[in-house]
């Protein structure tokens, strides 16, 4: 960190605002020939901002002549190595303009996308963690959340909650649920679930079938109830029972 250029910043910036904040962020990196490489998920955390804004808000910096861009690497995990400027001299300064104009161009910009809040936050795990109904590997889980929570995609909280409702009434059985971690990294809210449907009722095995058959022919016939407990031996006592209750149903 250069206190020195941090001080710069504060007396020349001609930024205010989120820029200011991004301004003071790499003067906050930089060494003493104001030279930093921070990522810009690092800028955007400290500027409050996405990571998209972070790219858009530096190329306004370096078109205005505030930063240089002295070496960058192409690729995953690839950093670039800015240089920060004392002094700067803009397109408009170059056609004349003055330097409260450019001050004026610099703060009014266009837009930029996604300055807003993500739609989904780190604290909103909590309400996600109360909802799921197994609950294992919290750990696993918080680290897939903040994962999503950097998304510039992912859906709000009670778009999620709502998913969780759905997917944990079409399942019967809690030990069928997936880990809660594996839910939001597989992106389960998006799933078309179907209803639960009601566990049906097993076929009633043919044995049992021919018990209560031959104790109902016995009862057509006249025959007692001993008589059909009789001819019922050797049977075991499930399909004794079976035919018995069909024999006591008059």
């Amino acid at each position: 960190m250069s206190v020195r250029w941090i001080g710069r910043v504060w007396e020349s910036s001609p930024y205010q605002g989120d820029r200011l904040l991004l301004h003071l962020a790499l003067a906050d990196y930089a060494n003493e020939e104001g030279e930093c490489w921070p990522s810009q998920r690092t800028l955007a955390r400290k500027a409050r901002c996405s990571e998209r804004w972070v790219r858009e808000a530096i190329g306004g910096m370096i078109a205005d002549g505030w930063v240089e861009i002295v070496e960058q690497t192409i690729g995953r995990g690839g950093r670039t190595l800015y240089r920060l400027k004392a002094e700067a001299t803009s397109s408009l300064e170059d056609k004349g303009g003055t330097p409260e104009q450019v001050k004026r161009n610099s703060d009014a910009s266009a837009p930029l996308i996604n300055r807003q809040e993500p739609s989904l936050s780190v604290t909103d795990f909590d309400a996600f963690w109360q909802a799921y109904p197994r609950k294992v590997a919290k750990g696993a889980a918080l680290r897939a959340w903040t994962m999503l929570s950097r998304r510039a995609d992912a859906p709000p909280i009670g778009e999620i909650l709502s998913a969780v409702k759905r997917y944990t009434s079409a399942t019967t059985d809690p030990r069928y649920l997936c880990h809660p971690a594996t839910w939001i990294r597989a992106e389960r809210w998006s799933d078309e679930i179907a209803a639960a449907t009601q566990p049906q009722t097993p076929a009633q095995p043919s044995r049992f079938r021919n018990a209560e058959t031959f104790a109902a022919g016995l009862r057509a016939s006249g025959r007692t109830r001993a008589e059909v407990e009789e001819a019922l031996q050797g049977r075991p006592p499930e399909e004794i029972a079976a035919g018995l209750a069909i024999f006591d149903h008059r």
